[in-house]
């Protein structure tokens, strides 16, 4: 999995591979370098046969460890839950 940006933008990718479980959590992340704002885009995929709890712990334990006061996290990506059904 990969964020591409537009070619102007000045970016730093983040190594997440270690919350990475295949299957179950995919994710990546860029920082934007701006003199403005702190950015940060987070790119997430879990699969439909997927541990969706491993997921939500993960996706949490990532962004505990990136939070900062000054620092807006996109958060994006495909976590294929159908909110329409009641389900587990």
């Amino acid at each position: 999995m990969y964020i591409c940006p537009k070619k102007n933008l000045s970016y730093t990718n983040i190594d997440l591979g270690k919350y990475c479980k295949d299957q179950d959590t995919e994710v990546c992340m860029l920082k934007l370098k701006s003199t403005f704002f702190n950015v940060c885009i987070i790119a997430v995929y879990r699969a439909p046969t997927g541990n969706f709890n491993l997921f939500l712990n993960r996706l949490d334990d990532i962004i505990k460890t990136l939070y900062k006061v000054d620092l807006k996290l996109i958060i994006c990506g495909d976590v294929n839950v159908d909110y329409l059904t009641d389900s587990d």
